[in-house]
């Protein structure tokens, strides 16, 4: 299973999507299921919209992280 058997995310404040973008409608249909109301989901995927988090995974309480290589490096 694409959660390893996560049944029950209620003991999670937050989760951290980090799979590459061509992967997250297969995870997208898997973690809708399991999301609660309290559940903030935080993506780190290039590409995805936070409309497009919202549309798939039906909740609201999302957040985008970037890395920034660029500016690591100069």
């Amino acid at each position: 299973e694409v959660l390893l058997g996560l049944d029950d995310f209620n003991s999670f404040d937050y989760i951290v999507i980090a799979c590459k973008p061509q992967q997250f409608s297969e995870l997208a249909l898997a973690l809708k299921a399991k999301l609660t109301k309290e559940n903030f989901v935080i993506s780190i995927m290039a590409g995805i919209s936070l409309s497009h988090l919202k549309e798939k995974l039906a909740t609201t309480k999302l957040g985008r992280l970037m890395p920034n290589t660029p500016a690591l490096i100069g």
